[in-house]
C-alpha cells in the first residue's frame, strides 16, 4: 500500500522524534536531547521542548536546561534540525528553562509545516505568543501576535483607568471561560488563519479594592495579510473589586 506524502511527511516527523530520544531518558517535562551533529554547546545545554517538531521533523523549539541557566542567561531558539542551525531567537524578555516555576512552552504547527505558534506559558495564561512562518526550511516572517493583541485591548483598559497588573504589564492574558475549545487563547483555524480568543485582566487574584479592569477579545490574525482582519472587544468588568 502507498502512503501518501503527508502521511510519509508525519511518519518521518515521528520517526525523527523518537529518535531523538533513543539513548537517554526523556525529561520530566516530555522533552528529549538534541541530534547528534547539534554543536556541542547546543547539544550538552539545550532540549528540544516537548511536541515542538515540525510535521515534517525538520523543525523545532529548544531551551536552556537548568544548569546552563544557573551561569548564563536563558533563550530560547527555533532551530533546523537536519542539519541543525539555529533559524531565530525567540524574542522575550521571560525566555523559558528547564523546570521553570509558572512558566512552560508549547508548540502548535500547521499541517504542512508552514507556521508554528510558539506560547510561552505565565502563572495565569499565555505570557508571549509567537507566529512564525516558514518556507523551504527557512524563517520568512516573525510575529509577536500577544503585542498585537494587547494593542487591540489596551484603548479600553486605558479607558477605564485601571491601576497596572504590575511594573511590568498593564494587563494579563486569560483563557475566555466562554470559549469552546477548554480555554485555548490563539490557535490556528481551517482558513488559513490564526483565531484568537482571550480575557484581558488587571487583577486574576481578585484582590478586593484595586481600579481593576476585564475585557473579552476575539479576533482572526489572518496570516498572508499580517494583520487582525476580525476583532472585537468586549468590556466585562471596570471599577473597584469587591473580591472573589
Amino acid at each position: 500500500m502507498r502512503l501518501s506524502a503527508s502521511r510519509l511527511a508525519f511518519a518521518a516527523g515521528l520517526s525523527l522524534f523518537a529518535a531523538l530520544s533513543v539513548g537517554a531518558a526523556e525529561e520530566a517535562e516530555g522533552s528529549a536531547k538534541l541530534p547528534a551533529d547539534a554543536p556541542a554547546e547546543y547539544r550538552t545545554n539545550y532540549l528540544v521542548a516537548a511536541g515542538s517538531v515540525s510535521p515534517d521533523g525538520k523543525l523545532a523549539v529548544i531551551y536552556p536546561t537548568l544548569d546552563y541557566t544557573d551561569k548564563h542567561p536563558a533563550k530560547d531558539f527555533v532551530v533546523a534540525l537536519r542539519p541543525f542551525r539555529v533559524l531565530t531567537e525567540i524574542k522575550t524578555r521571560w525566555p523559558y528553562f528547564q523546570n521553570q516555576s509558572n512558566g512552560g512552552i508549547s508548540v502548535e504547527w500547521v499541517a504542512d509545516g508552514s507556521a508554528a505558534l510558539v506560547t510561552l506559558e505565565s502563572k495565569w495564561g499565555p505570557g508571549d505568543i509567537f507566529l512564525y512562518e516558514f518556507r523551504a526550511g527557512e524563517l520568512t516572517r516573525s510575529t509577536e501576535l500577544s503585542a498585537k493583541m494587547s494593542a487591540l485591548l489596551r484603548p479600553d483598559f486605558q479607558g477605564a483607568k485601571a491601576e497596572r497588573y504590575n511594573e511590568n504589564f498593564d494587563f494579563v492574558f486569560e483563557a475566555d471561560d466562554e470559549g469552546a475549545d477548554g480555554g485555548t487563547v490563539a490557535k490556528f483555524d481551517q482558513a488559513g488563519g490564526v483565531e484568537v480568543r482571550c480575557v484581558g485582566n488587571t487583577n486574576p487574584k481578585g484582590i478586593p479594592g484595586l481600579r481593576a479592569w476585564k475585557a473579552r477579545l476575539v479576533g482572526v490574525w489572518n496570516i498572508a495579510q499580517a494583520r487582525f482582519t476580525q476583532q472585537k472587544v468586549t468590556r466585562i468588568s471596570a471599577g473597584k473589586s469587591r473580591g472573589e
